[in-house]
């Protein structure tokens, strides 16, 4: 774990560099690669798992249920939120306009 929070500082410190400006096209790319093997192994590491495979139709309803619970929690909690949102909004495009 320490491991994990350790790479992500050291690039946290690099992306500060002045000379990090140069590589976001590069880090893009291999970031998105990295992704994409990531999640690649994970596919094939579950599909060869049999216990996995097996209650993958209860994983699965268990899955849409918490997905649809905190979008509904998410939902719930800005919406009281969204008219002070949109007043400093406007209040931004209105002394830009000035």
């Amino acid at each position: 774990m320490w491991g994990v929070f350790g790479s992500l500082l050291l690039g946290l410190l690099f992306g500060l560099l002045p000379c990090a400006k140069r590589w976001q096209t590069t880090n893009k790319a291999l970031g998105t690669i990295g992704l994409f093997l990531l999640l690649g192994s994970m596919g094939v590491e579950l599909g060869g798992n049999a216990d996995i495979m097996e209650g993958l139709g209860h994983l699965g309803a268990t899955a849409a249920v918490l997905a649809m619970g905190a979008i509904a929690g998410s939902i719930a909690l800005v919406w009281p939120l969204v008219p002070t949102f949109r007043k400093m909004t406007m209040s931004k495009e209105e002394s830009s306009e000035l």
